[in-house]
C-alpha cells in the first residue's frame, strides 16, 4: 500500500506509515487517491484530469438539480464533491460511489443503510443527511455540507487544542454522540477524521457508513475498544471508549495507541489494561478523570452515557446550553446534569445536625401537645385484651371465639365540646383525668375469621370496629377507655335462645361497675333506643359523670336471656337526638359558599389530574417524548409499595383471602398503571422548564442510590420535613389547651410493622401528590404564559386559603381554630410548594414522608413506654436515613479529622 503523504510503500496491514507517521486509515478517507484499475472515466475527462478534478468537472449538473463545484476529497468509497443545490439555493456535500462499488448491490444497499441510520440523528452537531439519489447510473448521497476541516487534519497542523476550545469541542462532540445513542444508533467508527468542524468552530459528526454493520470489527483498528477487537459484540459502551481516545488526542495532542499493525494494536492492548493518563503540564484533573474513565477495560466501568463524560467535563453546565439553544434535554442529559453533587463536609455536617436538632424539637414540642400525654395512657394493648376478655366473661360470654381484632382510637368529641362552648381552660383537668374518654380501646370477637369487606377505593380494608359488619350470631364488641371502664357494648345474640333464660332477670348494676359508675347516682327513665339486635330487655338513665356534673349522661342498655347486649352512653356532644337548626331555612353564608366553590375547584383538580394525565401521557408516548423507562421503573415501584402495605396490614390469613388478594392485584396495577401514566404526563414538560428539579429523581429512579447528589436531595428532603412538621406542631403549643384541639398528635403505631406500613404509604401517596401538583402547576404555568411565579401564588392561595376557611378540616384531624394555625398552614404549604416546584421531585418525597414519620413515630421522647420501640424505630429510621444520606453526599470515607482538612 503506497501512503498518500510521502508516496513510499508501507507493509500490508498497517495503521500509520513508517516513513512520515501519516495515520493511513484517515489518509484514505481525507487525501485523493487514484481511481481504481478498470473504472470508467464518469465524466468527460481524461484520467489525468480525473486525478486532479474526479469524475465531474466544475460547473457540470447533475440530476439537473446541484451544479458541481469542485472535489473535496475521496476514498475507498468514493468522491465526496461541493455542489450548489439549484433548486434551494444552498450548498451541498455529494458523496459519490465509486463505479466498482457502486456495481456491487450488497454496496448500494450498505449506502442505502448509512442514509437511513443517518436521518435517524437530528442534531446541530451531526452532519445532516438530505437524501440518496441516482443520476446517469451513479449513485449518491445529498448531505449538509461543511465549510472547514476534520479535526485529524487540523491536529496535525497544530498540535493539540488550547484547553478550553478542546472542552468546547469536546461537550458538541458528546451531544451529537448522545444524540445518536438517543436513537439506538452506534457510530462504531468514531475518530477524529469523521469529526468535521465548520468555520465557526462547531463540530459536526459525519459518517455513520459503519452503523449499519453487522461485522463488529469493521471500523479503525486505532479507535477501536478493547471487546471490538476481540470480536465481541459492541454497545454504547464502545462508542465511549473510542471518544476517550478521541479526547486523549484532542487535548495532548496524542495518541494513546501508536501501532504499526493489528498485531502490534492487540499486544497494546494486552500490555496496557489500563489506559494511561494524559500528561500534559497544567491539565485540569478532570478531564484526567473523564478520559480515564472511558479508558476503563472493563466496559461496565465506563460512564453511562456520552452526556456523563460532558457532564464530567470542567466549565459549562450542558443542560443550561441545551436549554438556551431551544432544546429539550433527554433524560440521560438531566441526570448528568448538575454534577457531582457532593457537598463539603463544612456544609454537609451543620445540616445534618441542623435536621437532627429540628427532629428531636419535634418530638419535644409533640411531647407537649400530643394526646396521649393529656389524658392516661400507660396501658399495653396486650393488658387492654386481657382487660377486655375479663369484661367478657364477668358478663357471663364464652372466650372461645376463632378471631378477635383490636385497636386504640381517639375520640376528640368532648375536647371539641368544650373548646366551642369556650370553656376549655377552664375543664382541661377533667380531659386529663380520662373521663369523658379522649382515647379509646375496641376489642371484638367472632367464632369465624373476620373478614372485612371492601367497600372503599382500596381492597385489603383493615378490620375495624364495624368491619366486617356486626351481624353473625356470637360475634361481640366493645369499648373500654384507658384505664379498662366500659363504654359501649354490641353482642349479637344466638338466633335460638334458650326459652327457660328469655325475659330472666337482668343485673344492672354490675354493667354499671363495669362502667366504673354508681347506679344510684342514675335516674332511671323510659328507655327510647332501638336496639341493634333483638332485645328481651331494655332499660335507660340519666345522670352525670362524677368528674364533670354539668355533662348529663344518658345510659341506654338492652339484654337478652338475662345477658347485656347492648350499651349506648350519650351526652351533649354526642346526643341521643341531634339538635334542632336555628332555622328552616339558613341561606348560603359567605363561608358556606367559598367552602362550596372550593371542594369544587379541588374535585374539579382531581379529575383534570387524572384524565387530563392520561391524554397528556398517551400523546407523549404516540411522539416518544417521555421517559417510557423512568415511567416503567416508577409503575413498579409504586405497584410493590402498595402490595407491600397490604401485607403488611393483611389481619390474618384464610381462604376468603384469596378473593382479596386478586382484587389487590387488580388495585396495585391500576396504581401502577396511574403513576406510570402521571410520570409519562408530566415528566417532559419538567424536563423541558425545569429540569432542574428531576436531577435528583432522575438518578434516584435509574437506581444509583449511592449517587452523592441523591443522598443531598434526601438530607435536604428529611431538614425540610422536620421543618415542616415543626410548623404543624408550634401554633399548637403557643396556644392555650384545647384551643387547636385537631392538630393534637394522635396515636403512636402499636408495633413496628404499623410503622413501617405508615411510613411506606405516606412515601406512595407522596409521588402521587408530587405528580399531581406538578401536573396542576404545568397547565397553570402555560396558561398564564409561563410565568412561574404567577403559577406558584395561584396554588399557593388555594392551599394556603384552607387554613382560612373555619371548620374545614385539613390534613386528617385538622382545622385552622387560630389566625396562628392559619398563618403557620400558610408557611408550611409555601415551604412545600417551593420544595416541589424549585427543588425537585426526590426531596419533595422524602419531605412528606419523614413529616409524615415524625408525626406518626414521636408523639412522645418516651422510650419507656410501652409504645416504645415504635418511637425507638422511628428516631433510628429518621437518623440512619439522614446518616446515610449524609455519608453518601460528602463521600466520607476517612475520620473526622481528615474530613475537616478536605483530606
Amino acid at each position: 500500500m503506497q501512503c498518500p503523504q510521502c508516496s513510499k510503500e508501507t507493509p500490508h496491514g498497517s495503521l500509520v506509515c513508517p516513513f512520515c507517521a501519516t495515520p493511513l486509515d484517515e489518509a484514505v478517507t481525507s487525501m485523493p487517491t487514484p481511481p481504481a484499475e478498470g473504472d470508467a472515466p464518469s465524466s468527460p475527462l481524461s484520467h489525468s484530469d480525473s486525478g486532479q478534478h474526479g469524475r465531474f468537472l466544475p460547473g457540470t449538473t447533475v440530476a439537473e438539480r446541484y451544479r458541481i463545484v469542485g472535489l473535496l476529497g475521496r476514498g475507498g468509497m468514493g468522491e465526496v464533491y461541493r455542489a450548489d443545490d439549484l433548486k434551494l439555493g444552498q450548498q451541498v456535500a455529494l458523496k459519490f460511489l465509486s463505479s466498482k462499488i457502486a456495481s456491487d448491490p450488497a454496496q448500494v444497499e450498505f449506502l442505502f443503510d448509512e442514509v437511513r441510520m443517518a436521518r435517524k440523528v437530528s442534531h446541530p452537531n451531526v452532519c445532516r443527511v438530505w437524501d440518496v439519489g441516482e443520476a446517469e447510473g451513479h449513485h449518491y448521497v445529498s448531505m449538509e455540507y461543511v465549510d472547514g476541516e476534520d479535526l485529524a487534519s487540523l491536529l496535525r497542523r497544530i498540535g493539540r487544542l488550547p484547553e478550553d476550545k478542546a472542552v468546547e469541542i469536546s461537550r458538541q462532540l458528546c451531544a451529537a454522540l448522545a444524540a445518536a445513542h438517543d436513537e439506538g444508533v452506534l457510530h462504531r467508527d468514531l475518530k477524529p477524521a469523521n469529526i468535521m468542524l465548520d468555520g465557526r468552530g462547531r463540530v459536526k459528526l459525519t459518517d455513520f457508513g459503519l452503523a449499519a454493520v453487522a461485522e463488529v470489527r469493521a471500523g479503525t483498528p486505532i479507535y477501536m475498544a478493547p471487546e471490538q477487537l476481540e470480536g465481541k459484540e459492541v454497545s454504547v459502551k464502545s462508542d465511549l471508549y473510542a471518544l476517550g481516545l478521541v479526547l486523549h488526542e484532542l487535548f495532548t495532542g496524542k495518541r494513546v495507541f501508536d501501532a504499526a499493525d493489528l498485531e502490534s494494536l492487540t499486544q497494546q492492548h494486552k500490555s496496557s489494561p489500563m489506559m494511561s493518563r494524559t500528561s500534559t503540564a497544567g491539565l485540569d484533573p478532570a478531564i484526567d478523570r473523564v478520559i480515564g474513565r472511558c479508558l476503563e477495560v472493563d466496559p461496565a466501568k465506563r460512564p453511562d452515557s456520552a452526556l456523563a463524560v460532558a457532564a464530567g467535563l470542567p466549565g459549562a453546565d450542558p443542560l443550561a446550553a441545551a436549554l438556551a439553544a431551544g432544546e429539550t434535554p433527554s433524560p440521560e442529559m438531566v441526570a448528568e446534569a448538575g454534577g457531582e453533587g457532593s457537598l463539603s463536609i463544612a456544609i454537609a455536617l451543620p445540616l445534618l445536625l441542623a435536621t437532627l436538632g429540628l427532629a428531636l424539637t419535634v418530638g419535644v414540642v409533640q411531647t407537649g401537645v400530643s394526646l396521649i400525654n393529656q389524658v392516661p395512657f400507660d396501658t399495653a394493648p396486650l393488658l387492654m385484651e386481657d382487660r377486655a376478655r375479663e369484661i367478657v366473661e364477668e358478663l357471663g360470654y364464652p372466650t372461645d371465639y376463632a378471631d378477635s381484632a383490636s385497636s386504640f382510637a381517639a375520640d376528640l368529641g368532648y375536647i371539641n365540646w368544650l373548646r366551642n362552648e369556650g370553656v376549655a381552660e377552664e375543664r382541661w383537668d377533667v380531659v386529663e383525668g380520662g373521663r369523658p374518654a379522649s382515647i379509646t380501646f375496641w376489642w371484638r370477637s367472632s367464632p369465624s375469621v373476620l373478614v372485612p369487606s371492601n367497600s372503599g377505593v382500596s381492597p385489603g380494608q383493615p378490620v375495624s370496629l364495624g368491619n366486617p359488619a356486626r351481624a353473625l350470631p356470637g360475634m361481640l364488641s366493645l369499648q373500654i377507655d384507658t384505664l379498662g371502664r366500659l363504654l359501649w357494648l354490641d353482642v349479637v345474640p344466638d338466633r335460638l335462645g334458650d326459652p327457660a333464660t328469655q325475659g330472666g332477670e337482668v343485673d344492672w348494676a354490675q354493667l354499671f361497675e363495669l362502667m366504673g359508675l354508681d347506679i344510684v347516682d342514675f335516674t332511671t327513665v323510659e328507655p327510647r333506643l332501638s336496639p341493634a339486635h333483638f332485645a328481651d330487655a331494655r332499660a335507660a338513665w340519666e345522670g352525670a359523670y362524677p368528674e364533670d356534673p354539668e355533662v348529663t349522661l344518658r345510659v341506654e342498655a338492652a339484654a337478652f336471656a338475662g345477658k347485656p347486649t347492648g350499651l349506648r352512653l350519650f351526652t351533649p356532644y354526642d346526643p341521643l337526638e341531634p339538635p334542632p337548626r336555628s332555622s328552616p331555612n339558613p341561606g348560603i353564608t359567605a363561608v358556606s359558599l367559598a367552602i362550596s366553590i372550593l371542594f369544587l375547584v379541588i374535585g374539579l383538580s382531581f379529575l383534570t389530574v387524572v384524565f387530563g394525565g392520561l391524554y397528556v401521557a398517551q400523546r407523549n408516548v404516540r411522539t416518544g417524548r417521555g421517559d417510557r423507562r423512568g415511567a416503567r421503573r416508577l409503575g413498579f415501584g409504586m405497584a410493590v409499595a402498595m402490595g407491600l402495605v397490604w401485607l403488611l396490614g393483611e389481619h390474618t390469613v384464610s381462604g376468603s383471602d384469596v378473593g382479596d388478594f386478586m382484587g389487590m392485584l387488580v388495585f396495585v396495577g391500576a396504581i401502577g398503571g396511574i403513576s406510570w401514566a402521571l410520570y409519562l404526563a408530566i415528566e417532559p414538560f419538567m424536563r423541558r422548564h425545569a429540569p432542574e428539579a428531576l436531577i435528583g429523581w432522575t438518578r434516584f429512579i435509574d437506581g444509583r442510590l449511592a449517587d452523592p447528589l441523591v443522598g443531598r436531595d434526601i438530607l435536604m428532603g428529611c431538614g425540610a420535613g422536620a421543618l415542616s412538621r415543626l410548623l404543624d406542631v408550634v401554633p399548637i403549643a403557643l396556644s392555650e389547651p384545647g384551643a387547636t384541639v385537631g392538630n393534637y398528635v394522635g396515636l403512636p403505631p402499636s408495633s413496628v410493622t404499623d410503622l413501617v406500613g405508615t411510613l411506606v404509604t405516606s412515601a406512595t401517596l407522596s409521588v402521587m401528590l408530587g405528580l399531581g401538583l406538578s401536573f396542576l402547576y404545568g397547565l397553570t404555568f402555560v396558561g398564564l404564559r409561563r410565568r412561574a411565579w404567577a403559577a406558584y401564588a395561584v396554588w399557593l392561595t388555594l392551599f394556603g386559603g384552607l387554613g382560612f376557611l373555619p371548620g374545614v378540616t385539613v390534613n386528617g384531624l385538622r382545622p385552622a381554630a387560630t389566625t396562628l394555625s392559619s398563618v403557620f398552614w400558610v408557611i408550611a404549604w409555601a415551604l412545600w410548594l417551593f420544595v416541589l416546584f424549585r427543588m425537585g421531585l426526590l426531596m419533595f418525597v422524602v419531605m412528606a414522608s419523614t413529616s409524615s414519620l415524625l408525626a406518626a413515630a414521636l408523639p412522645t421522647l418516651s422510650l419507656s413506654a410501652w409504645y416504645g420501640s415504635s418511637v425507638a424505630a422511628g428516631l433510628l429510621i429518621f437518623v440512619g436515613l439522614s446518616g446515610y444520606a449524609f455519608y453518601r453526599c460528602t463521600a466520607w470515607k476517612g475520620g473526622l479529622a481528615e474530613a475537616l482538612v478536605g483530606e
